[in-house]
């Protein structure tokens, strides 16, 4: 009898270790990270463009939910003056912190249409960007 508990006591460690180890493996359970984009706190996720004057004060943020943790955050600034000439200015603006979610803000004064993205990259090497386009009239 004794023997026959053993067995069984060695057939659920195995289980159980099988069990855990595939509950381990974040590559196969995280998604990227979710993005959403909001202007003058307004959620333009699903629209990602507005139309404003030269010059007219934009506050933007953007609202990160990841599933492991956030690893990099860089938001890219493209001024597109003409469309053969996109000069873009990248900045370092979050992540390396032990978190899942982080908010960017900014403000931004735009004289010709901008396009601001963001980046963000997670420890399990997953990537999102979302994007939106300022157009002055």
């Amino acid at each position: 009898m004794k023997k026959f508990q053993i067995q069984q006591l060695i057939i659920l460690v195995i289980l159980l270790a099988t069990f855990t180890m595939s509950a381990c493996k974040t590559d196969e359970i995280s998604a990227p990270p979710v993005l959403t984009v909001f202007v003058n706190n307004d959620d333009i996720t699903a629209a990602p463009s507005i139309t404003v004057s030269s010059g007219t004060r934009v506050e933007y943020r953007f609202e990160i939910n990841a599933s492991t943790t956030i690893a990099d955050v860089k938001t890219v600034i493209t001024d597109i003056k003409d469309p053969a000439k996109r000069v873009s200015k990248e900045f370092i603006v979050g992540g390396q912190i032990n978190a899942t979610t982080q908010t960017v803000k900014g403000v931004f004064f735009p004289k010709s249409n901008t396009e601001i993205m963001l980046v963000v990259n997670d420890v399990a090497g997953n990537e999102a960007t979302k994007m939106f386009t300022i157009t002055i009239q």
